[in-house]
Formats: C-alpha cells, structure tokens, sequence
C-alpha cells in the first residue's frame, strides 16, 4: 500500500546534504535515467501466495556506472524523509493525478478494479484511489 508512494518519494525529495534539484542535475549529467518502481508478482503454482518488492533501475554510459551506483547509494541511505511539507505537496500532488487520471481512462480504471478481485496480486496492483473507494 505504501511501496509506491515510496518510489515516488524517494526521487524527488532530495538528502539532508544536497536538494533534489542538485541530485537531479547529477542524475542527468551522470546517467539516462534512475527509476524506482513496485514488483507485484503471484507464485505460477498458488495463486493465493504473492510477492512484493522494489526494483531500482539506471542505465549510463560505461565510463559512469560507479556515478551511477554512488547516485542509486546515495537515493536509498541519504533520502530526507523528514521533510513534512514536501511529503504533503507530493501525497497531494499523487492524489490529483489519479482523480485526473481517472476521467481519462474510465474503462482501464473499470477493468482494473474488476480484475483485482481475481488474484491477491492484482489487489496489489489496484490504483490506491480504489482502494479508498472500497473502504
């Protein structure tokens, strides 16, 4: 429930020694790109048996792979989850984009909602504005 408010957060919420502006920059000059996204997968032989995770992903020239881990280091022992205010703009700003999200796509929200109660997996992978709603 919370793994992709996480990901969002931990790219854009910068460390205590350098804003995410700086580690942006760095990101760009270093790097095609660091992601960080949710694993939700259901066991071949038990439907009712799930696994979730993390996946951090980066790509860059070969020149720049240590860049590469020290940035991906520094993303996931440094993040300043302390910042309240940012955590509270970013919580909103996720939660507008789903409400937006949900008038473009009517059909692929009702697919989704029907197919979460097929799996214990798919329950996972259920925008959290389902969620709420079923509450």
């Amino acid at each position: 429930m919370y793994l992709p408010l996480f990901t969002e957060a931990i790219l854009r919420l910068g460390t205590g020694k350098r804003s995410m502006e700086e580690l942006e920059d760095e990101i760009k000059l270093k790097t095609g790109g660091i992601r960080a996204s949710t694993h939700v997968s259901t066991n071949h032989s038990n439907l009712e048996v799930t696994e979730e995770g993390l996946v951090f992903s980066g790509f860059a020239l070969d020149n720049n792979i240590p860049d590469m881990f020290e940035l991906l280091r520094t993303v996931l022992l440094e993040t300043n989850f302390t910042q309240v205010s940012k955590l509270r703009t970013l919580v909103h700003g996720i939660a507008s984009g789903f409400v937006n999200s949900l008038a473009e796509s009517g059909h692929a929200y009702a697919r989704t909602f029907a197919a979460a109660y097929l799996t214990p997996a798919a329950v996972c992978l259920k925008p959290a504005l389902i969620s709420d709603l079923c509450s």
